[in-house]
């Protein structure tokens, strides 16, 4: 995919609820999305992604890459067989790790995540294994943000998972979307 414009809406790829007005949808270039025009229940609660705590260089990488994941196409597993797209309520709950990965980052002078070595995600690790973060939340710290690559192909399932962190990468990565070891 692309990278958006600034002004490229923030639910481009996705169906709107009916009663949303188009000019309020969030741009790319907002610090704080608004994904509840893509929510179509009745009980669905306002959902909010405030990219304002992602330390400023690493903010436009983090936000191409949940950008990608909300407007990525649904991808064919099988013939004939659509996977869903990714539900927006889901988001709110993947923002703090990449919030936090890209804080361990910025605090330890790496300014871009081309810059990011096997060294520094396993001192990152150690970093969180060796908090007083509750054991409870430490596996949501210490998840790996590798994907599959940029095409469908790179994915020996075929899962449609978004393309890696800019420049994040590994000679063999593991899909975080199906747990399948890419290519």
């Amino acid at each position: 995919m692309q990278w958006p414009d600034p002004a490229t809406p923030v639910l481009a790829g996705r169906k709107l609820n009916p009663s949303t007005d188009p000019a309020t949808l969030s741009a790319f270039a907002d610090d704080q999305w608004n994904l509840t025009p893509g929510l179509f229940e009745a009980h669905a609660t306002t959902t909010r992604l405030n990219l304002r705590s992602v330390p400023a260089p690493l903010r436009d990488p983090v936000k191409h890459y949940l950008w990608q994941m909300i407007n990525r196409a649904p991808a064919r597993r099988q013939q004939g067989d659509l996977q869903a797209q990714l539900a927006l309520s889901t988001l709110p709950l993947l923002l703090p790790r990449l919030t936090a990965f890209a804080l361990w980052l910025y605090g330890h002078h790496v300014g871009s995540f081309g810059a990011v070595t096997e060294q520094h995600r396993d001192s990152y690790l150690s970093d969180v294994v060796n908090s007083e973060t509750p054991a409870s939340t430490k596996p949501s710290c210490s998840s790996r943000f590798d994907v599959c690559g940029p095409t469908e192909s790179s994915c020996p399932n075929r899962c449609g998972c978004p393309p890696p962190l800019p420049g994040v990468g590994s000679d063999r990565e593991t899909c975080s979307a199906c747990g399948c070891a890419a290519e």
